[in-house]
């Protein structure tokens, strides 16, 4: 989980490519594999994920989670695949996001959710 206690600048999680880097989740009480948040009044800015796969199971939670994350989100290269829930998940995320040649496959329930109903 990252989390920004301030307005944090550029996150980035690089890999050597999906089939080389693998963040495997065998959480199995719904735990996200990757968490990315702001706090009320500070937000995440700029979020690149690349050449990583982020697997998970029947019984785990999201692949990545980002709620609060302003300006550029990039996926490049990336695999997200068998969550138990959503593959990728996007909560109050606004401006850009952007998937280059990535596989989102075989989760629990949708591919990719966005949602900016209000807080929660």
């Amino acid at each position: 989980t990252i989390t920004a206690t301030s307005d944090q600048q550029n996150i980035s999680l690089v890999g050597a490519g999906p089939l080389a880097s693998v963040i495997r989740n065998d959480a199995v009480l719904g735990e996200n594999a990757i968490t990315v948040t702001g706090v009320p009044g500070n937000s995440v800015h700029g979020l690149k994920l690349q050449d990583i796969g982020i697997h998970g199971n029947a019984n785990s939670g999201v692949g990545v989670y980002c709620r609060r994350v302003a300006r550029q989100v990039e996926f490049n290269r990336v695999e997200v695949a068998s969550h138990g829930t959503n593959g990728v998940e996007f909560f109050s995320t606004c401006n850009m996001i952007v998937f280059r040649s990535c596989r989102i496959r075989d989760n629990g329930s949708a591919g990719i959710r966005t949602s900016v109903n209000g807080e929660q």
